[in-house]
């Protein structure tokens, strides 16, 4: 009873502390690998090339490391940057405290037991003509660490992002931006992107789920408001509405959504927009 209490009195979104496993596991794991792993400690610059061993990679403050064409395997940055240029192929990566990550021509493909391919947390990623996949999660998170005050930001073009339930996920303070891009939830109750309290713009782009296109949801009784701009940009729900705007027993949304220029929005349920548990859609 007390347990419920406290959800009952905070409204946290009932998914929230199953974004934090991910982040545990992988610290855990990259701990007990100190053997099989590379690490450039603080202030350190490293560029490897295709001849370089498959190894895990832990990038810390400051640090830089510059790929060409290398193979990595899972990858954790601290407060560094991780430049990843065409060829480069990856596993899954973390990036917290404000790193910065950009790929460009570069293929992420996440371990099966990974939830997400890209996992941000206050940090930032420009993703350029790459592909990131993950067969068994999420293809980008964008979020923020425990102790920081803003969130992720996201700026993809010309890419291609498929995640297994979730394509992107953006939760709040956030914001991620789409040109030119697929974004699809690949499983038959998948999301295109999910919002929670953040935001997302797409131009020129194709948001498809194998449930709704685009969830608008909310983090707390504070980042309840979830905006959504589409451009030049088609949405598809496969087994549902294109757009969601969802609340429950935990909380309900506020979303802000604009749909210029000949963006087309398409429900395989024969709508469009779907409003649920006390939210409202403007």
């Amino acid at each position: 009873m007390y347990a419920m209490s406290i959800n009952a009195l905070f409204k946290k979104h009932p998914l929230a502390l199953a974004l934090q496993v991910p982040v545990v596991g992988f610290c855990m794991l990259a701990a007990s690998v100190v053997e099989a792993r590379s690490e450039l400690h603080p202030g350190m610059e490293r560029t490897i090339g295709q001849d370089h061993r498959q190894d895990d990679w832990v990038i810390g403050k400051g640090a830089h490391l510059t790929s060409n064409g290398a193979t990595l395997k899972q990858s954790r940055v601290s407060a560094g940057k991780m430049t990843l240029n065409a060829g480069t192929y990856a596993q899954d990566i973390h990036a917290s405290g404000g790193s910065q990550l950009t790929l460009s021509g570069t293929t992420v493909v996440a371990r099966s037991s990974s939830a997400f391919a890209i996992n941000l947390q206050s940090s930032q990623a420009d993703i350029h003509g790459s592909t990131i996949t993950n067969h068994n999660g999420v293809g980008i998170y964008a979020g923020r660490s425990p102790l920081a005050e803003g969130g992720s930001t996201v700026n993809v073009f010309n890419s291609t992002i498929n995640g297994s339930n979730r394509g992107a996920f953006s939760a709040g303070l956030s914001e991620m931006n789409f040109t030119g891009s697929e974004i699809n939830g690949t499983d038959a109750d998948g999301v295109g992107i999910l919002l929670w309290g953040s935001t997302a713009t797409a131009t020129d782009s194709r948001i498809s789920g194998g449930a709704n296109g685009v969830v608008l949801s909310y983090e707390n009784d504070d980042l309840n408001t979830s905006t959504l701009i589409l451009d030049r940009t088609s949405v598809e729900g496969r087994n549902g509405a294109a757009l969601l705007v969802e609340g429950d027993d935990y909380g309900s949304t506020e979303a802000d959504i604009h749909v210029r220029n000949g963006s087309t929005l398409t429900g395989s349920n024969g709508t469009i927009l779907e409003v649920t548990g006390g939210s409202f859609a403007n």
